[in-house]
């Protein structure tokens, strides 16, 4: 009885097993796509890292209409307008996140792709809590960080557009490694941020655009790539200039916006490679 009992469950166990076994096998075993072939894929990258090392515009001469915060609305006179002193700050670090989808055409040792970049976030600070760097402040009621009343602030960002587009050739070279060749175009907002200094925390009121800068970004790069589960996986080193055309608003134009040297970016990137041969 008991090795009836033991023969049931070992009978149980490969009729759950079986499938995933034969799933994982047939990943393991399935051919590579032949070189002298066509295949179709998506390459999906899910992080990318990109950062501007010096595409950070100063802005000066920021005009009193943007300068002007009113009186916290927790606070005594609130709504009364403050002028904030110094009208020049110098926007923090610029370092989009993003992920990107693409999909790809695959011949020999040329693959063709193109496709979106998302970036729904960038690690750029809004601002200080102090009159420096990015941000300039003001205590309404007498000098440095008094108990009783909001500090106002503004202070001068570059945020990404959530969404770009990219093209890429990438030319497989020896072994793992392959050359990219790309362009990419994206935008970036220049602005300013005002708000309160309250509580040791920043809280803001409005953003006010000054520009919606172009960045016709060409690039070259290198991609090392492995299989792993029948996915092509790869870390990807890309970077080139970033040809930056300023669309300045109005109140844009009455302040001045100054991008020194010849702005450059750096990308490190995962990448995820799904191919489907196609007929021949």
């Amino acid at each position: 009885m008991k090795r009836n009992q033991t023969t049931v469950i070992r009978m149980k166990a490969r009729k759950y097993t079986l499938p995933l076994a034969m799933f994982l096998a047939a990943m393991a075993d399935a051919p590579p796509v032949r070189a002298d072939g066509a295949s179709f894929g998506l390459d999906l990258r899910p992080f990318a890292l990109q950062t501007f090392p010096n595409y950070l515009p100063s802005i000066s001469k920021i005009p009193a209409s943007a300068r002007t915060v009113p009186i916290n609305p927790s606070d005594a006179g609130a709504g009364t307008p403050i002028l904030i002193p110094g009208s020049s700050v110098q926007p923090g670090p610029y370092v989009p996140l993003s992920l990107s989808a693409a999909p790809e055409l695959r011949y020999k040792r040329f693959t063709l792709r193109a496709g979106l970049i998302w970036s729904p976030t960038a690690l750029a600070p809004l601002a200080s809590k102090c009159s420096c760097g990015s941000t300039q402040e003001v205590n309404y009621q007498g000098s440095g960080r008094t108990v009783g009343a909001a500090l106002a602030f503004y202070s001068g960002e570059v945020r990404p557009s959530p969404v770009s587009t990219f093209g890429e050739v990438e030319l497989r070279a020896v072994g793992p490694f392959s050359v990219l060749f790309g362009y990419r175009r994206a935008t970036s907002n220049v602005s300013i941020l005002t708000g309160w200094d309250r509580y040791n925390s920043l809280s803001s009121d409005q953003r006010i655009p000054l520009s919606s800068d172009e960045m016709d970004e060409p690039y070259a790069g290198i991609r090392f790539a492995w299989n792993g589960g029948g996915i092509r996986q790869a870390i990807i080193l890309n970077g080139g200039p970033a040809l930056v055309t300023k669309n300045p608003t109005a109140l844009g134009k009455a302040a001045v916006l100054d991008y020194t040297g010849n702005p450059y970016f750096i990308t490190v990137a995962f990448s995820l490679e799904f191919t489907r041969a196609g007929r021949r």
